[in-house]
């Protein structure tokens, strides 16, 4: 049986159709996608200071002098020293050691790395404001002992 010359055009809306409506779908999905743990930890301890876009942009981050987390002083440090900064705290920065697991603050240090568009950095590797490198970054700041 041949198919009539206006099936091939229904045909085609139909399938046309089939993918807008699963690709809708699909956004729907992750737009409802629930944050990660590391964004709720940031959320529930971190934005009242740091904001939530974590610029530090907020009546109180101001008056502390909250850190921008995007800039490049915050995101050049150590995953080891971001999170000795989170635990200990640093200036005006409370510290958090005692009430976040070791493995909460892990999940903060990842979410500054989201946030921050910026990969690891380890100890051991070239510290960008070095003049002069040494194990453990000991010759640019004292933080990242």
């Amino acid at each position: 049986m041949k198919p009539t010359p206006c099936a091939f055009p229904k045909l085609q809306v139909s399938l046309l159709m089939l993918l807008l409506a699963a690709g809708s779908i699909n956004l729907a999905a992750q737009a409802t996608a629930k944050p990660s743990r590391g964004a709720t930890l940031f959320a529930a301890n971190c934005s009242s200071c740091h904001g939530s876009d974590a610029t530090g942009d907020t009546s109180l981050g101001k008056a502390l002098g909250a850190a921008n987390l995007h800039a490049p002083d915050v995101q050049n440090l150590s995953d080891a020293a971001l999170k000795k900064v989170i635990a200990g705290g640093s200036g005006n920065m409370p510290s958090f050691g005692r009430q976040l697991s070791d493995a909460e603050l892990a999940l903060l240090v990842s979410h500054l790395r989201e946030i921050g568009g910026s990969k690891s950095v380890t100890l051991g590797s070239p510290h960008p404001r070095c003049t002069r490198h040494r194990a453990a970054h000991r010759c640019c700041n004292s933080t990242l002992d």
